[in-house]
């Protein structure tokens, strides 16, 4: 698990001479295993997840998924209950060679943001999911 953000709290900026609420984001690129059920224990406020839906498998693996797919990233909304998600990889290609030869997707880059938001919704209604274009800003208010 990648971590982008530390525990929620404060930061004391020693140029500002002033505290600020930290955000705490999560980026969890791998599959569900069991080791992923500790994470409320080790961060019980999640502000945003960051979670990889593509389902992304290689086939000359044996169709070895190596993404999480829609289904799988809702589930871990179920299990971190974050106050946001955001979907990432859904529009991720290798070029017209590696997706034929090489990879295959759970979905189109429109099919997959709407199944992880009505996945999320069936699973884990306290969670907001936001999907983003490129560069669109995720305005998050602490609480």
């Amino acid at each position: 698990m990648i971590t982008e953000a530390v525990s929620a709290g404060f930061y004391h900026s020693p140029g500002w001479h002033q505290d600020y609420p930290r955000i705490q984001i999560l980026t969890i690129d791998e599959l569900l295993h069991p080791e992923l059920n500790k994470i409320p224990q080790r961060f019980p406020r999640v502000d945003v997840a960051l979670l990889a839906i593509n389902g992304l498998q290689i086939r000359f693996r044996g169709n070895r998924r190596e993404v999480k797919n829609a289904q799988d990233a809702a589930e871990l909304c179920r299990i971190i209950r974050p106050r946001y998600a955001v979907p990432i990889h859904y529009t991720f290609t290798g070029g017209p060679i590696l997706d034929t030869l090489a990879l295959k997707y759970a979905g189109t880059p429109q099919q997959l943001p709407q199944e992880f938001q009505q996945a999320v919704a069936q699973r884990a209604p306290e969670t907001t999911v936001r999907i983003l274009a490129p560069g669109e800003p995720l305005p998050v208010t602490l609480v």
